[in-house]
């Protein structure tokens, strides 16, 4: 029985001696990580103790990177004694991609990886996306063809961007700086794209590589489908003061020509419907996937019709209506000679001049309606000018003519609306060689010198 307890003893002893001197055994001096997993280190598989008693060693791994692959090196203490292990970072998964359920692009539009995809998943931070099938060699040639053909032949349609949710648009940006194309947390080394040129339903692939060679394959399924129309859209001729329905005639469809109508904007801003000019209204119509197409009208806007001289001077009282048509009569021996018409005309209005005079001198009724010569037109019905013979006349500074309401008033002498007088150069000198009257012409007329 002593034997046997003194063996015992001995043998702890022995334990406790190795325990104190050396510790447990390093079973391995490097350990593989996989990418990414900061809690990769094991301390079961570097030292010979158990799980409990590994609960009580401490790693320190502050010099490893777990998201870059290489080898680092790191430090184990237990029971107040270090053990160093050399870590080896390894990227061995490949990365994780998912796509959007709807996506739709115009004709003849590219569409991107990053109008694909919605979330990378890789360790790195770092990947690049490419479809694995592109559309034909030729059929893309044709296609430039044709678009830049349709570009300078219809301008109506806008290219616009593919459909999708803000979500997707907020986490899918570029980085202009670094030509770095980001999905979520990780950055594409390029953004791929293709173009189908012909509507319908297309089946890809975009094939997902990381730095270390790794690669996913996930499928796409792209609709590709033509921009909406608007049909109807005219250019419109109006008279100032009158207004414009923009509407009348115009339709819209979608590519399957669903009617989207209600959905066509019109611009109109820029046009003024109450002064004279050419503008331009502004048609648009967005279909349900965000496709936009556009057209436009030229609107023009006519000034209203400026009354007869000869019916103004009528209404006025007559009288100018009779030397009107005296000054037609002379019109036409004037375009015989325009000089001997001159002196003609002008004796002419030297006659209305005198019978007009002695009418106002009489006090009789003029026909200008009753106004006498003597008579001072009140300063706030318009502007005035004051001819030859001290007679003021009533005229339109604005558009550099006379008033012809107020035109019979004139003397055989009188003043253009700039306050310079009429000569007789003025009155042979505003005809046209076929004897048509110019504008100064029936401005002449209207004042008695024909």
């Amino acid at each position: 029985m002593k034997k046997q307890t003194a063996a015992a003893f001995i043998a702890a002893m022995t334990i406790a001696t190795l325990t104190a001197c050396g510790g447990p055994k390093q079973l391995s001096k490097s350990v593989t990580v996989e990418l990414g997993n900061e809690k990769g280190i094991k301390v079961t598989d570097i030292l010979d103790i158990s799980k409990d008693e590994a609960k009580s060693a401490k790693i320190d791994a502050k010099k490893v990177n777990f998201n870059k692959e290489g080898k680092y090196e790191a430090t184990i203490t237990y029971d107040k004694k270090e053990y160093k292990v050399t870590v080896k970072i390894k990227d061995t998964v490949a990365p994780e991609a998912t796509v959007k359920d709807s996506i739709v692009v115009q004709t003849g539009n590219p569409v991107r990886v990053t109008d694909c995809i919605s979330e990378i998943k890789e360790a790195s931070g770092v990947a690049d996306a490419k479809f694995k099938t592109k559309p034909d060699t030729v059929a893309q040639v044709t296609t430039e063809t044709s678009t830049e053909t349709t570009a300078s032949d219809d301008s109506s349609t806008e290219k616009s961007p593919v459909s999708s949710d803000d979500s997707s648009t907020e986490s899918t940006k570029k980085d202009a700086s670094s030509a770095v194309y980001a999905v979520g947390d990780v950055s594409l080394s390029s953004n791929d794209e293709i173009t189908y040129v012909e509507a319908g339903d297309y089946d890809n692939s975009i094939v997902v590589t990381d730095n270390a060679g790794n690669e996913s394959e996930v499928p796409v399924k792209i609709s590709v489908i033509a921009p909406p129309t608007i049909n109807g859209v005219t250019d419109k001729t109006i008279t100032a003061g009158e207004s414009i329905d923009y509407m009348a005639g115009v339709t819209a469809t979608d590519s399957k020509g669903a009617d989207i109508t209600s959905s066509v904007t019109v611009d109109s801003s820029a046009v003024k419907t109450d002064t004279a000019g050419s503008y331009q209204a502004t048609y648009k119509v967005t279909d349900q996937y965000g496709l936009t197409s556009s057209a436009t009208s030229n609107v023009t806007v006519n000034n209203k019709p400026q009354e007869d001289s000869n019916q103004a001077v009528a209404d006025n009282g007559g009288s100018g209506s009779s030397n009107s048509s005296s000054g037609k009569n002379n019109k036409k021996h004037n375009s015989g000679s325009q000089s001997s018409s001159g002196s003609s005309n002008k004796s002419n209005g030297s006659s209305n001049s005198g019978q007009q005079a002695s009418n106002n001198n009489n006090g009789g009724g003029s026909s200008s309606g009753g106004s006498s010569a003597a008579e001072t037109p009140k300063q706030d019905e318009g502007d005035y000018v004051t001819d030859c013979d001290g007679n003021k006349i009533k005229v339109d500074k604005s558009k550099w003519k006379y008033d012809l309401s107020e035109a019979n008033r004139l003397g055989s002498n009188g003043l253009w609306a700039n306050g310079e007088p009429i000569t007789s150069n003025d009155i042979t000198s505003n005809w046209h060689s076929d004897g048509t009257e110019t504008d100064a012409s029936r401005y002449l007329t209207a004042a008695g010198y024909y």
